[in-house]
């Protein structure tokens, strides 16, 4: 069922005609709801949703579509957004995209804190703390007369109506943009380019225009307390697809530093961060929001389970949407760090020539910088970096160049690999007797080789010798880990 409901989430966004859009547009706040039964991949374009009385004035109306994964395209009934519309604003100089709203977006403010939505005091009609008292379309969302519980559910709805909006204002404001200027034969960025920066945005607003649109439904008939849990618990399975997002964000971000060199796409993410709806966010401020909504829709959770008493019919939903909810944050989480892991190897790596190769799956950057290592007559300067299971240490090429021997690779300070010290056999210490330099030393030792190293400082030296003991006392283990799980006829 997950998988038949992942395939769903990547099907393309069906279109809407003239008359409902402008049906749309004119509606009650009833009834812009989605349909009933409405599909994942159907849609319209987002509006606010509040029932009567907790948010006025009328909320404010985006006439950006929702977009596919794969192919971002202004829809044909969008009269404010269009081809034509981008070329002519382009050649007039003024923003690249135009947006009709009849109320600007909100600001954009961070979701409460754990630590303020404890705050919360226990009687009921307590008020929430400010931070959490947000904008909610263009009106302020009214908290009074709640319980703790009915506020830290209602946060959850708010902070996705502002999630989605922000997203769908990502779309309009960058998306579609660029993706209308990769197809121009001058463009100042590739088709590859726009994907690498907006990989799997489709599928993620998605899964928050089914969960907003369902608890939308139950906020409308009061039922939306009582079954927040069910509502995640649905959802659970489909929020593995943020991983695929989560992996690929630091690529996101390295394309977008990479293209902020040149100055048209510098002038065009001015021009977006300038416009009304983006409110002078960057586009990494935008790019960063899927990485965070997981983890927070883990923490509101248990703030919700917080304020559930045991016996009620509600409490072993919640405990299971939370386990959940919380497996997928774990796992986002692992795969964020392990990715973030390998950047970093991957970064040290393209310092060395010659094609070394740092790069595996259980190796991750520790610490890394120029010491000098005490030669026959004098000492050298190197580049030192420890990993979790190894010293490796190389000396500088001369001037700064191109690593032409690695693809995407800036201008840097490169090196030669000299040696590599695996660490399961090697021992550190540091060196009492600073003779005969009178500076900072610590001495490595290793059957392969053994020399000392100065530091600038005592400081330095300390950190040095902590982190490569620690690391040692951890390959060590892990070594005698393996070896005692190797069948006997290995020694044989």
């Amino acid at each position: 069922a997950a998988a038949a409901a992942a395939a769903e989430v990547r099907k393309p966004l069906e279109s809407q005609d003239d008359d409902a859009r402008q049906d749309e547009r004119a509606a009650l706040l009833h009834d812009s709801r989605p349909e009933d039964g409405a599909t994942l991949g159907s849609s319209s374009s987002y509006v606010d949703l509040a029932p009567p009385g907790e948010i006025f004035p009328a909320p404010a109306r985006c006439s950006v579509s929702p977009t596919d994964a794969s192919c971002c395209e202004p829809t044909e009934q969008d009269s404010s957004f269009s081809p034509a519309t981008w070329r002519a604003s382009t050649q007039a100089g003024g923003p690249h995209v135009a947006l009709t709203a009849e109320r600007p977006a909100e600001p954009r403010t961070e979701p409460a804190t754990e630590r303020q939505v404890e705050q919360v005091m226990d009687e009921e009609g307590a008020e929430l703390p400010a931070e959490m008292c947000r904008f909610a379309g263009a009106g302020f969302v009214n908290f009074a007369g709640l319980t703790p519980r009915q506020k830290v559910v209602r946060e959850i709805y708010y902070t996705e109506e502002s999630y989605l909006r922000n997203l769908k204002t990502l779309v309009g404001l960058y998306v579609m943009p660029l993706q209308i200027e990769a197809a121009k034969e001058d463009s100042f960025v590739t088709a590859k380019e726009v994907n690498a920066l907006f990989s799997d945005i489709g599928a993620v607003i998605r899964i928050s225009e089914k969960l907003l649109g369902d608890m939308t439904a139950h906020l409308e008939t009061e039922s939306l307390d009582a079954n927040i849990g069910k509502l995640f618990r649905d959802i659970a399975p489909l929020l593995k697809l943020y991983t695929a997002y989560v992996n690929s964000h630091h690529r996101a971000l390295e394309t977008h530093r990479m293209l902020l060199a040149r100055p048209a796409y510098f002038e065009f993410c001015e021009r977006c961060k300038q416009l009304p709806h983006s409110m002078s966010c960057s586009l990494d401020s935008f790019l960063i929001l899927p990485v965070q909504r997981v983890p927070r829709y883990n923490l509101l959770l248990r703030q919700v389970l917080r304020f559930t008493p045991q016996d009620a019919p509600e409490h072993d939903g919640i405990v299971s949407a939370l386990n959940m909810v919380s497996s997928v944050a774990m796992i986002i989480n692992d795969n964020l760090r392990d990715h973030e892991r390998r950047t970093a190897v991957l970064a040290v790596q393209n310092k060395f020539i010659n094609n070394v190769q740092f790069v595996s799956p259980q190796r991750w950057l520790i610490r890394d910088g120029t010491l000098r290592k005490v030669c026959k007559r004098r000492t050298k300067p190197f580049y030192f970096v420890l990993f979790n299971d190894a010293i490796v240490y190389g000396s500088a090429t001369g001037l700064p160049g191109l690593n032409v021997n690695r693809a995407g690779a800036s201008r840097q300070q490169l090196y030669r690999l000299h040696r590599t010290i695996q660490l399961h056999d090697a021992e550190a210490s540091a060196c009492e007797d600073d003779a005969p330099t009178g500076e900072p030393q610590f001495q490595i030792s290793s059957p392969m080789k053994s020399f000392k190293v100065v530091t600038e400082c005592a400081l330095d030296r300390d950190a040095w010798v902590k982190d490569l003991q620690a690391a040692i006392m951890e390959a060590q283990r892990i070594r005698k880990t393996r070896i005692s799980a190797m069948p006997d006829s290995a020694f044989a």
